[in-house]
């Protein structure tokens, strides 16, 4: 590909005709090298703001996830100690109901004492009516 083959295989034996050729073929890829260059840095350029859009997306959701993560965090505390009062109130509960159903057995066992001790309060009471309506029935006889 040096000069002088290209003058011979045009066949008329100009040089000025095969450097303005070669001219032409420079001037024709130094157009698409500048075509090129220009789509490169272009499709770069592209390519740059589509990763700093896709960073600028993923630090937002990372943020929101973050976010969401406190929430969620917070919320679990406030849950435990909800629950934490619930059982506590719960403990009162039984507890407050195991006093109470151990005060009422306290009164049954009393009034069933008491009862007790009136009906042999009562059965003496009777014996000793009889035998006064006895001894008067007797004192009356004699």
């Amino acid at each position: 590909t040096d000069g002088t083959r290209e003058v011979s295989a045009t066949g008329d034996g100009d040089p000025s005709a095969a450097i303005e050729s070669l001219r032409e073929q420079v001037r024709s890829l130094a157009h698409e090298l500048s075509v090129t260059k220009f789509t490169l840095r272009h499709n770069s350029d592209r390519h740059e703001a589509e990763v700093r859009a896709l960073e600028s997306e993923l630090e937002r959701q990372s943020e929101r996830h973050r976010g969401v993560a406190s929430g969620l965090r917070s919320r679990l505390v406030e849950s435990e100690a909800e629950r934490t009062r619930l059982q506590e109130q719960l403990a009162e509960a039984v507890g407050g109901e195991a006093r109470r159903h151990e005060a009422m057995k306290a009164r049954w066992d009393e009034m069933i004492e008491r009862a007790a001790e009136d009906g042999k309060w009562v059965e003496e009471q009777a014996a000793q009516w009889k035998e006064s309506a006895e001894r008067h029935s007797r004192g009356g006889e004699g």
